[in-house]
Order: C-alpha cells, then structure tokens, then sequence
C-alpha cells in the first residue's frame, strides 16, 4: 500500500462527472477504481469497473453524473488496519480494492488485493488457453503459408501481443492449442525465452473447433481461467474479467460488445395484415460474442471428447442445464483481424491502441 498524494487525486472525480470521464479515469489509471470526493477531497462513493459495465448495459446515457451509479457507503479501513485485518475483510466481503480513510474522510491509501498477496503470486496458478488452430481460409493468400496467429499486424505476430498482454497481467500457465502450420507456432514461442517458460501446447490432430481443444488438457486449470481467439486484438483487462467472473459467480462468462446496426429502410410492424406501426431507418443494437471468455474448470466436463465444438455449443449445453452464463460488457479496444480489411485496419490502429504497452514486450 504505496499510493501517493499525486496517485490518489488521479483517480479522484466529483459526483458531477460524467460517467463517461470516469470510464477514462478507470482505463487510463489502470486502478480498476475511481474515489468519488466532495470540495473538501472527503470520499463520497466509489466506481469500480463491474459500475461501468453494468451501466453499458443498462444503456445509461454516459453524460449523466457518475454519482448517478456511484457506491454510497462503501467498505473502508483506517490507517491504523493490519494487513492481515484488510486482506480478511476483502476475503468477507469480496472486495479486492478498499479505500483506507482517515478520521476526516479523506482517503489516505487504497488497499488491492494483489499487492497485499505479492509474496505469494509466484506460487499462484493463473491460466489461460489461446485458441490458435484455425486454418484463417478468409485470409487466404496471407495464411497460406503463415498460420494465421503468426501474421503481423504493428510489425509484430498477432500471438505475441495477446501472449505479452496475457504474462503482463500475472497469467503464468497459457496453454496454446495448435494445428494448422503448428510447427511454425511451436517453433516461434520456443524462440522467445518468456514464452517459453510460460506456455505449452495441446495439438489438434483434426480441427476440434473453438472449444473442442479443451477435452485435450491432460492438466486441468484449477480455478477460473481465460479463453482467447487467437485472431484477436483488444486492450480489455483479462485479469478484472476473471474477477468480475468469480464476483457474479459465473459458470461461464462471455466478452460481449454493443454493435449498432442501421437499416436503411421504414420498418413496419403488422398485427396480421395491418400496419400498427412504422419506423423510419431505424438503428439496431446488438451484443455480439467477442470471442474471449472466462470458464469455470469444470466446463470441461460438457466438451464431447476428441468431437469437433465451438464455445456457443457448449453455452448452449450450459444454458439448457439452467448453469448461470453471464457477460462481461467490452467497452475497451477490440477488433477480430479474421477477414482483409480488418487485418488491415488493425496493423494501422496498432501503434495507437498498443503504443503504450511496447515497454512490456517481451525480447523478440
């Protein structure tokens, strides 16, 4: 717990800022909380990611005041609290950022659970499986040769920047499920030393789909772990998506985004044959799958064997034995570089979107 003066008035915002400048606070702290204070810096409420998510999909207007959506009455600790005192309190109340107040209410520190727990990540197990077996047909001429996680887009594979955002954020145990080219793929993370220690492969003799690679696991993840489409590129927080996960105490999460889509016509709805009501080009809104996901290890036990299945089958099974199946709104960077132009758009975005990150990049 080392947060300065400079820090925490960071991530510090009136009740009358928007929720839209409070999802800028959030990503660009990388706090995962912004402290919502009055004119005397005393703490008012709180806004944690899982506040911002549930506001997209509640469709709030992102103009409307964040104390709109802010926690009143939030746990706090004292300076005076132990660590040990702080770590059991977020243990009762699932709470892995608690502000530490002063008698004037005025946050002095903020208590996260992982620097709290620093002397024993390294003994912790956080897994991931990158699905990177596919053969890329959309992006043929390009994947004739190159499997398709392997193309550059920054002048960079596309798997080395979901591997490095993966290590980053402490997962330490990314398993890489491969077929098309797959020598190409083992070769490539075997010349890369941080990579090498961190991941290993699970091979797909025949195409197994986009979860049928699971069944191969001969070590099953021991807690919730991440699910990635090897063809994406997006800066959403994989580790708060496996919080967000355990706190809705989900079988299965999804990455969902809001697509709007406009149809260039008048639709009319019709009760029989008559017209009841008319709509002028109207905008439709979708939540599309994203490709990226949060999975309880015993979802494992609903993949056929050795069978080809893709993720929304297993949804499917999941939804029909009445398992809780939640979503993770994606409101961050996102774009699936499965087709030409958006290979295209995304090597242009690139040194926009990851610019930042290029000091974490692992020794290529």
């Amino acid at each position: 717990m080392s947060l300065d003066a400079e820090e925490i008035a960071a991530v510090s915002i009136r009740p009358q800022t928007s929720i839209y400048v409070a999802a800028t606070v959030l990503n660009s702290t990388h706090r995962r909380l912004v402290l919502v204070t009055d004119d005397n810096s005393r703490l008012i409420g709180l806004v944690s990611d899982p506040d911002i998510r549930r506001a997209l999909l509640a469709r709030l207007d992102f103009n409307l005041p964040v104390g709109d959506i802010m926690v009143r009455n939030p746990i706090l600790a004292t300076p005076g609290d132990s660590a040990s005192h702080i770590l059991d309190l977020m243990e009762r109340t699932h709470i892995h950022q608690i502000p530490i107040v002063n008698a004037d209410g005025q946050v002095v520190d903020i208590a996260f659970i992982e620097e709290l727990l620093s002397h024993q990540r390294q003994h912790v197990k956080r897994s991931a499986v990158v699905m990177a077996g596919g053969f890329g047909k959309r992006l043929l001429p390009l994947t004739e040769q190159v499997p398709k996680p392997l193309l550059p887009v920054g002048g960079r594979p596309i798997l080395f920047t979901i591997l490095d955002q993966l290590l980053n954020e402490g997962f330490n145990d990314i398993v890489i499920s491969v077929n098309y080219h797959k020598e190409q793929i083992i070769d490539a993370i075997g010349g890369v030393d941080r990579y090498a220690r961190h991941c290993r492969f699970v091979v797909e003799t025949e195409p197994l789909g986009t979860a049928g690679s699971l069944g191969l696991l001969t070590e099953r993840p021991s807690s919730p772990f991440i699910v990635i489409n090897g063809d994406i590129l997006t800066k959403v927080a994989f580790a708060e998506m496996v919080r967000f996960h355990n706190h809705e105490r989900n079988l299965i999460t999804m990455g969902l985004r809001e697509e709007r889509a406009r149809i260039p016509f008048g639709v009319a709805t019709l009760d029989g044959t008559r017209v009841v009501k008319l709509v002028e080009k109207p905008e439709q809104v979708h939540h599309v799958n994203t490709g990226v996901y949060v999975l309880n290890p015993d979802v494992i036990d609903l993949i056929p064997p050795g069978k080809y299945t893709d993720m929304p089958s297993v949804i499917d099974i999941a939804l029909q034995r009445q398992a809780r199946v939640g979503c993770y709104p994606i409101h961050e960077y996102w774009t699936d570089v499965g087709m030409p132009a958006q290979l295209h758009r995304a090597d242009q975005e690139y040194d926009r979107v990851f610019g930042d990150s290029d000091s974490n990049r692992s020794e290529e």
